[in-house]
């Protein structure tokens, strides 16, 4: 049986994955704070010490990102400290992987498209941003069993309500019209087929080919199509308004390299339906 270590186990993606890695005879460690501070340098050390058996870390755990959340040198510090505090221990496990952001890209310009190169491009200004481009291209650099899979947008059932595709949920249900601040082009991606891709990184080590790859669908879909999509899914005609009628930037990666990998992918429209009748109990 394969043992794996969950970092950021309360979040979104963790709760997800160790829902996945159970249901599949994994043998899983979930890690938050209480059970595992992954900034803790002494703390890691000695897990590590005494489990030299784990075939996966995933690195879930992460401080700030999304926009509206304080931006601080704490965020830059924290995800610092975490990502090294595991890449030292590299030689006690067999593969890692990280979730990257889009924010690599710099959010203060258009992302749009982008190619897992172009991190070396930009440089964002802001801490949470400027970590994630950092650390991604640590990573690169490093002959070492430590990947990056990078995230524009992810959803799935146990995402919190003020998501997109469940707050669409949650409003055609209570009837009322959804609300999108500003339309713009951005990626989402199902997190079983996040699970697909890492099933494939755990099984074909000697075949991945690259330590850096966007998390995203060859096709582009804009905030107010999402919203279209989960209302296909309820057959409703409940109202979508939009707050600012100017369209905003994009958030989007180049798929190229995931495309390249022929993985059999739900894709966005099939996710959107299975989480639409997974909270709906059909």
């Amino acid at each position: 049986m394969k043992k794996v270590l969950i970092t950021g186990a309360n979040g979104f993606i963790g709760k997800e994955l160790g829902y996945y890695f159970v249901s599949n005879n994994y043998e899983v460690i979930l890690a938050n704070r209480h059970v595992l501070d992954v900034s803790d340098y002494r703390q890691v050390n000695e897990f590590f010490h005494y489990h030299t058996d784990i075939d996966l870390v995933v690195h879930a755990a992460v401080k700030g990102g999304p926009r509206g959340t304080l931006d601080t040198t704490s965020n830059y510090i924290e995800n610092t400290k975490m990502f090294l505090n595991l890449k030292n221990n590299s030689d006690k496990f067999g593969m890692m992987i990280h979730f990257g952001s889009g924010a690599e890209f710099d959010r203060e310009q258009e992302i749009d498209q982008m190619r897992e190169q172009e991190i070396f491009l930009r440089q964002p200004k802001d801490y949470y941003g400027k970590v994630k481009n950092n650390i991604t291209r640590e990573i690169i650099k490093l002959d070492s069993n430590i990947y990056n899979m990078r995230l524009f947008g992810c959803f799935g059932a146990s995402e919190t309500d003020n998501r997109l595709i469940k707050n669409c949920i949650n409003k055609i249900s209570s009837g009322r019209p959804i609300v999108i601040h500003q339309d713009k082009m951005m990626d989402y991606f199902y997190v079983e087929d996040l699970f697909t891709v890492i099933d494939y990184y755990i099984n074909n080590e000697k075949k991945i080919i690259s330590k850096d790859m966007n998390m995203c669908y060859t096709s582009k879909t804009s905030l107010v199509d999402i919203a279209n999509k989960v209302k296909e899914c309820a057959e409703s005609d409940i109202e979508i308004k939009i707050k600012n009628s100017n369209y905003g930037s994009p958030y989007t990666g180049d798929s190229s390299i995931l495309d390249s990998l022929n993985l059999n992918l739900i894709g966005l429209d099939q996710g959107i339906r299975n989480m639409y009748n997974k909270l709906k109990g059909e």
